[in-house]
């Protein structure tokens, strides 16, 4: 029940002056002793409806008057959601079980907000029913909606008062929210979507040219390079359309600034597959006019992809994603995905020369491309590599969203929002920290396994002050709780 007087309610709509009061408005109910409204019955198909008092009072076979505030601010803000976005998938609304002051008296006193994950009431006692006079009600879909608005209620709490009912399909409901996501994806940003499917297609085709083709380059499978560059842009432009659609507001410049990263992505890969046709290397490679021009092209494209990543990075942190640990994470991801692309630069400067005709640059430290590296990978094992902070920090654009997921499953209910928030921005700076540390590394000519004692001191202190830092998030919350309890 929705607490208001009908007094108040003529002073807000006073042609309703001596009209008699909406049949759905009690002077007290659902175990509160206050007058208020039985909110579920006051909304209109017309949205644009204004109480009028010779509708009053109204029957229950009627539509309702938007007489509280709660019913007009959902349908306002529905209105708002259709005009911006043009369709209104659902509408989870959490009902206030009585004022913010607790004063309710009766057995709901102290309770303030209730979820349901299992309404309209479709379960073994009423199902057939409603589903024979509402065909549209579907159970699983209020579940899958309902659970995020009680997971949200539950992982906020500090103290007693929200009731969060549950129904057997709790477990079902969070797989189920999980599927809804996965079949959303398909119709987040178009061009990133489709992007990842070509990138998916050839990370297969380059995966069976490392097995069948014979031929190598720089001391590896010629198509190693091209079966990792897809699948880190598989995992790259996935994460970004995800980003999108975490975005409150849609952005067009970060729609367009995010084109613009699949097309110089397209130059990329198509400059690197078609120099592995031609059986010579891609990157550093000078050694005729034509090879010369296509790495100085990729070169550009990078410029640009970088320059449209920040535009992005720029317009995610200017919109409030309302997930503050989600907030953070993307902001950090998206920051620290740049320091990555930067770790790149020492490879093309003039140090990284090697003398040798056509070459511009190495990723290599200390020993020539091409030599003995790390499975997979190919990180030299006897020099210093470059491409090992570069990757590190690309790829903090998934580490950190993968850090608040993990927070949230795990911690969720012994932490709270805003310290699971603390906590992202200490991994953040130790991620960035790390990366930093890796790419000086490299440029002593350190391989990554071979640290010298320089190196250990340094990873120690970082790992002694992350840990640190993370204990003084933990026992300030603790602290803080210590303190409501008092």
């Amino acid at each position: 029940m929705n607490v208001r007087s009908w007094d108040e309610t003529v002073a807000e709509f006073p042609q309703l002056a001596g009209a008699p009061r909406a049949w759905y408005h009690r002077l007290s109910g659902d175990g509160i002793n206050l007058p208020g409204y039985d909110l579920n019955r006051d909304f209109n198909p017309d949205l644009d409806y204004v109480p009028r008092g010779a509708d009053l009072p109204g029957r229950d076979t009627d539509a309702g008057f938007f007489l509280s505030p709660e019913s007009r601010a959902i349908r306002d803000v529905y209105v708002g959601l259709r005009a911006e976005k043009g369709a209104v998938d659902a509408y989870v609304d959490l009902h206030h079980m009585g004022p913010c002051d607790r004063l309710t008296g009766g057995e709901q006193d102290g309770n303030l907000i209730s979820v349901s994950l299992d309404y309209p009431p479709l379960g073994v006692q009423d199902g057939a029913a409603y589903k024979a006079a509402w065909p549209a009600l579907d159970q699983d879909k209020s579940r899958r909606f309902s659970y995020p608005g009680r997971r949200r209620r539950s992982d906020r709490r500090t103290q007693p008062g929200p009731q969060v009912g549950r129904s057997p399909g709790v477990g079902a409901a969070a797989s189920a929210g999980m599927t809804i996501t996965l079949r959303r994806a398909a119709h987040w940003h178009r061009p990133l979507m489709v992007f990842v499917s070509a990138m998916a297609v050839l990370a297969v085709v380059s995966a069976v040219g490392v097995v069948a083709d014979p031929r190598v380059l720089t001391g590896v499978p010629i198509w190693l390079k091209p079966l990792k560059f897809s699948l880190s842009f598989v995992a790259y432009s996935v994460t970004l359309a995800w980003m999108l659609s975490l975005l409150p507001r849609r952005s067009r410049v970060a729609e367009r600034a995010a084109t613009v990263i699949v097309a110089v992505a397209v130059l990329e890969m198509v400059i690197i597959v078609g120099q592995v046709l031609r059986g010579t290397t891609s990157h550093f490679n000078a050694t005729t006019p034509l090879n010369g021009a296509l790495f100085a092209l990729m070169g550009a494209a990078i410029v640009v992809l970088f320059a449209a990543h920040l535009v992005l990075g720029i317009v995610v942190l200017r919109q409030r994603i309302a997930d503050r640990a989600a907030r953070y994470a993307v902001a950090l991801g998206l920051g620290l995905t740049l320091l990555g692309m930067l770790a790149a630069v020492p490879m093309t400067m003039p140090s990284q020369q090697r003398g040798a005709e056509g070459i511009s640059g190495a990723h290599s430290v200390g020993v020539p491309d091409g030599g003995p590296g790390l499975p997979l990978v190919g990180w030299s094992t006897t020099g210093g590599d470059l491409r090992i902070g570069h990757f590190v920090g690309l790829h903090a654009l998934q580490a950190l969203p993968i850090l608040a997921i993990l927070l949230r499953r795990f911690l969720g209910r012994r932490l709270d929002e805003l310290t699971q928030a603390r906590l992202l921005v200490v991994a953040g700076g130790a991620y960035g920290a790390f990366t930093l540390l890796l790419t000086w590394q490299a440029l002593r000519g350190q391989p990554l396994l071979r640290p010298d004692a320089l190196t250990l001191a340094a990873v120690a202190a970082l790992m002694v002050a992350t840990a640190t830092a993370a204990g003084l998030v933990v026992t300030r919350r603790r602290r803080s709780e210590m303190t409501l309890a008092a």
